[in-house]
């Protein structure tokens, strides 16, 4: 059965990298070695990942959690880091914000697109503001694409934000996301999720961002 998977990239990545949020955009992660530590290569080849990104999206559809560990792997090597590493922060990043949605809709809160629009749209505000957004924009420019189609290309990622800033703090309920994230992980939901996720890091290695192929395959879809 085809199943809806909301995916955290802008935790995945980091606010700095993607600038997912309103705080802490200004920071830049500093490559790791044995990864890419020029800082010209780093900038384009994140704007080529981002690129792909929007791409296999497209291409793919909506909600594919093949798209979102993708980049996290690629992210992980470009900062020179293990893939189990990478995984694993790609792991935690998308029960995160599964967990956060799956509790708003056992306690009846529900979010319209249009606030999570407006919640977008006031974080974009600022991370115009921010030096790194000129310099990841332009790289994205080569690629044919710019910063704003990459960013409310996936507004899934801001989706949990939004919840826990918002209904769930105003209407009184469980806003501590580590709470939330232990009662996820006792359900079936979160073992399927699991599995998926593992499936999806296996098929990164035969087709990467190859979409000829990928659009032949279901692992994409979740099935």
């Amino acid at each position: 059965m085809k199943r809806r998977l909301i995916f955290l990239l802008a935790a995945v990545l980091s606010a700095s990298l993607v600038m997912g949020g309103c705080n802490g955009a200004e920071e830049k992660i500093q490559p790791a070695e044995p990864g890419i530590t020029d800082e010209a290569e780093y900038d384009e080849t994140l704007g080529q990942i981002y690129g792909d990104a929007i791409t296999m999206d497209k291409v793919l559809g909506k909600d594919t959690p093949y798209v979102k560990v993708y980049i996290c792997l690629e992210i992980g090597k470009m900062l020179g880091h293990t893939e189990d590493d990478a995984f694993q922060t790609a792991v935690e990043s998308v029960t995160l914000s599964e967990a956060v949605q799956w509790y708003a809709s056992e306690n009846g809160v529900s979010v319209s697109e249009q606030a999570v629009r407006d919640y977008m749209e006031k974080c974009f505000a600022e991370i115009k503001k921010t030096k790194n957004y000129v310099t990841l924009n332009r790289n994205l420019q080569k690629q044919g694409f710019s910063f704003e189609e990459y960013y409310f290309q996936f507004p899934e990622m801001y989706r949990w934000q939004y919840i826990v800033q918002g209904p769930l703090q105003e209407g009184g309920r469980e806003a501590d996301t580590d709470r939330i994230v232990r009662a996820y992980k006792e359900t079936e939901e979160y073992d399927r999720l699991l599995q998926l996720l593992i499936c999806c890091r296996d098929a990164c290695h035969e087709w990467g961002n190859n979409t000829e192929e990928l659009k032949n395959a279901e692992i994409y879809y979740g099935e």
